[in-house]
């Protein structure tokens, strides 16, 4: 049960890291002057966001599947 909630919470973890440096990211990239260039610190920083996203998406979508498992082994 232990590595249940283990692995949910590492997904909750990387859900909102992904959603603050996505958000992070977007805004930093609205507020850019114009005519400074292209900010690639902000687009490194949201597309990092997307990916962590992604990889909490994956692991949320394991936990599930790992409860799910343990559900129906212990007939719950």
């Amino acid at each position: 049960m232990h590595h249940i909630r283990s692995i949910v919470t590492l997904a909750i973890v990387f859900l909102g890291l992904g959603f603050l440096l996505t958000a992070g990211g977007s805004v930093w990239t609205i507020l850019t002057p114009d005519g400074t260039g292209v900010n690639f610190a902000a687009g490194f920083m949201y597309m990092g966001g997307m990916v962590i996203g992604i990889a909490g998406i994956a692991l949320g979508v394991a936990a599930l599947v790992t409860v799910a498992r343990a559900a129906k082994r212990f007939g719950r």
